[in-house]
């Protein structure tokens, strides 16, 4: 029984963060694209009256660009591998527990360690 739940839990969170825009991400570098999901963590968060919040924890893969795809071929520009922790809470009534299709889905993406070290390195120049 709770194999099922989890299951779906796990590839509502890796969705979300496929198929919409990161926007943490998504203003570090002129393009990114989005290599993996890994959904490490799932728990129960929250049990109200007429929902429950499940949380989904893990990493995102990217590869962040500056520049063109032509540019990193010339040399003009460059490509990050990146791996960025992520949580996603997934909120579903309790009258249609099993039906994920009525989720209420927020998620968000820490980039705050890498923007330390990039402001770090402007006080090493």
């Amino acid at each position: 029984m709770v194999e099922p739940i989890a299951q779906a839990l796990d590839e509502a969170a890796v969705d979300a963060l496929i198929t919409e825009t990161i926007g943490e991400i998504d203003e570090l570098a002129s393009h990114h694209s989005l290599e993996e999901v890994d959904v490490e963590d799932l728990t129960v968060e929250k049990i109200g009256p007429q929902t429950i919040i499940y949380r989904a924890k893990g990493s995102v893969s990217v590869v962040l660009q500056w520049g063109s795809n032509s540019d990193v071929s010339r040399g003009d520009g460059i490509e990050l591998p990146q791996i960025f922790p992520f949580y996603c809470d997934i909120e579903v009534p309790l009258e249609e527990l099993w039906d994920l299709s009525f989720a209420e889905i927020n998620y968000g993406v820490d980039t705050g360690d890498w923007r330390e070290a990039d402001a770090r390195d402007d006080w090493d120049r």
